[in-house]
C-alpha cells in the first residue's frame, strides 16, 4: 500500500467550552521515516485481516437511506479533491473535539489514506 493523504490535527476537548476553538493542523509532507512508521503500524496491527468497514449510502426509492454526516466527511476525506479533503478533515477534528469534555487530554488525530 502506498500513503496518498495524510493530515493531522490538535484536538482539544471542547464539549463544556463556551468559546470554540477549530483544531489547528492540516495536510503535511510525511518523510520516509514517518511512512515507515505508519507501514509498520499497519502490519502489526493486522488492518488488512479486520472486517472490511462499508461507507456506501443506501438508496431506496431514490432516497438515501441512514445517512450520516460523519461517515459523508470520511469518504469525502478519502474520495475528494485536496479542497473537499481539507473540509473533511477540518469537520472531523472539529466532532472530535467537541464530544470531548474535560476529562478527555487533548491529543494528535492523524487521518491517512492508503
Amino acid at each position: 500500500m502506498q500513503l496518498f493523504r495524510i493530515h493531522a490535527y490538535e484536538v482539544i476537548p471542547q464539549r463544556l467550552s463556551v468559546k470554540k476553538i477549530i483544531p489547528s493542523g492540516g495536510a503535511f509532507n510525511a518523510d520516509t521515516a514517518f511512512t515507515a512508521a505508519l507501514d509498520d503500524y499497519i502490519e502489526k496491527a493486522k488492518l488488512t485481516e479486520q472486517p472490511p468497514v462499508s461507507f456506501r449510502s443506501v438508496f431506496v426509492d431514490g432516497a438515501t437511506i441512514g445517512t450520516n454526516l460523519v461517515r459523508d466527511r470520511i469518504r469525502d476525506y478519502t474520495f475528494g479533491k485536496p479542497p473537499t479533503a481539507k473540509s473533511a478533515a477540518v469537520f472531523l477534528a472539529d466532532r472530535l473535539s467537541e464530544s470531548m469534555d474535560d476529562r478527555s487530554v487533548s491529543c494528535l488525530l492523524l487521518l491517512a489514506v492508503y
